[in-house]
C-alpha cells in the first residue's frame, strides 16, 4: 500500500473488507480511508500475540459500531480468540453476557484451569525440591506472591490432615 507521501507502509485493516474487495474487483487504484497514527505498530511488533488482540478487539468494535451485527457465530468466534490471546471474561463483556461468555469459553477456561493446577503441582514440587522461591516463580511465570499463597495453602492443607477427628478440645471421653 502506498500512502498519500508516497511510502510503502503496512496497514491493519480494522474495517471495510468488503468495501476493499469489491474496490480491487472492480480495478479502482485508490480507496479513501481512516488511518490511526496512535495505534501506528512497528513490523517486529506485527505477529505478537498482543499486537492480534488489540487488531481483532478494534477490528470487531468498529464492525460493530457501523450498524453491521456480528452474528451469534461471529461474535462467539471473536470472544474466543480474544481470549485465547489474553483478555479475560471482565475484558469480553461488551460482546456478551458474563453467562454467555461462561457459556461459550467452557471448554477454554477448564483448560486454563487445568494449566493452572498443573503449573501449580509443579511449583509445588520444585519448592519442595529445595528450589528457592523466586526462581521457582520465575521459571513458571507466576507472581511471586500466587507462588507463595500455594505454598501457604498447601502447608495449610497438609497441617489440616493431621488434626484429630475427636471433639473440639482433644480426646474423647470414655
Amino acid at each position: 500500500i502506498l500512502s498519500e507521501d508516497r511510502k510503502n507502509v503496512t496497514y491493519a485493516l480494522l474495517d471495510g473488507l468488503h468495501r476493499l474487495e469489491a474496490r480491487k474487483e472492480c480495478k479502482a487504484r485508490t480507496i479513501a480511508a481512516n488511518l490511526y497514527p496512535e495505534m501506528t505498530i512497528s513490523e517486529s511488533e506485527l505477529d505478537t500475540l498482543q499486537t492480534k488482540c488489540l487488531i481483532l478487539d478494534y477490528a470487531a468494535k468498529f464492525n460493530w459500531l457501523h450498524g453491521q451485527p456480528f452474528t451469534l457465530k461471529e461474535r462467539r468466534s471473536v470472544v474466543q480468540t480474544l481470549f485465547k490471546y489474553g483478555k479475560n471474561i471482565k475484558d469480553l463483556l461488551a460482546y456478551a453476557s458474563e453467562k454467555t461468555l461462561r457459556k461459550w469459553l467452557r471448554g477454554q477456561l477448564k483448560e486454563k484451569d487445568r494449566e493452572k493446577e498443573e503449573k501449580k503441582k509443579e511449583g509445588l514440587k520444585l519448592l519442595q525440591a529445595g528450589q528457592p522461591k523466586k526462581r521457582v516463580a520465575r521459571d513458571l511465570s507466576v507472581p511471586l506472591s500466587t507462588l507463595r499463597d500455594w505454598a501457604k495453602k498447601e502447608k495449610a492443607g497438609n497441617s489440616g490432615n493431621k488434626k484429630s477427628c475427636g471433639k473440639k478440645g482433644g480426646a474423647e471421653k470414655g
